[in-house]
């Protein structure tokens, strides 16, 4: 089944390339003249190669205008850039000369360049806020990391004996048991390599 309804960039295309072959085989293989019944109407040769002949303009005048359009579209970048420079040195100029903040920059598009004061809600609410995810991520400032890097100076060890107590501090483990050798280990008990 044929599936007349093609979508997308890749059903127009492959439509239009059957449409080509068609056009090409009608042309080789029918006379102009002939007559064919297609869905319970008769048309000419001649009328369905007008046709196909008028819907591979439309194909081919689209790809010309996409053509057209892509390379207005770079003319246009082109051009913002440079005059985006010259709009934002006009700006200054005129801040400069009117002063930032004067309502006469309104006049040209300008804004004006200050913020409006925040109510003392917004402040309060903004603050909770920062504190709550600072509680809820555990950052912490730089005294506060500070405060808790001078407050751990010596790491604690605790060691323990053989026998589970703690040894007293300074005390290495030469004076710990000496562990029996495992076999294996060293050559004691390995079979030798033939």
């Amino acid at each position: 089944m044929v599936n007349s309804n093609p979508s997308g960039k890749q059903g127009h295309a492959r439509f239009e390339a059957r449409v080509q072959k068609i056009l090409a085989g009608m042309q080789k293989q029918l006379p102009s003249d002939s007559s064919l019944v297609i869905n319970g109407a008769t048309r000419t040769v001649a009328q369905i190669e007008a046709d196909f002949s008028a819907l591979l303009k439309r194909f081919a005048d689209i790809r010309d205008a996409k053509a057209q359009w892509r390379l207005q579209i770079a003319a246009l970048q082109g051009a913002v850039s440079a005059e985006r420079e010259v709009y934002f040195a006009l700006k200054k100029l005129l801040e400069g000369n009117l002063g930032r903040g004067n309502p006469q920059l309104l006049e040209y598009g300008f804004t004006l360049g200050t913020s409006k004061p925040k109510s003392g809600e917004t402040i309060v609410l903004a603050a909770a806020k920062a504190r709550a995810t600072r509680r809820l991520r555990h950052t912490m400032g730089s005294k506060q990391r500070l405060a808790l890097s001078d407050a751990v100076t010596e790491p604690s060890v605790l060691v323990v004996g053989a026998d589970g107590k703690p040894l007293p501090v300074g005390t290495t483990a030469a004076t710990s048991p000496e562990l029996p050798a495992m076999p294996g280990v060293n050559g004691q008990g390995a079979s030798p390599k033939p």
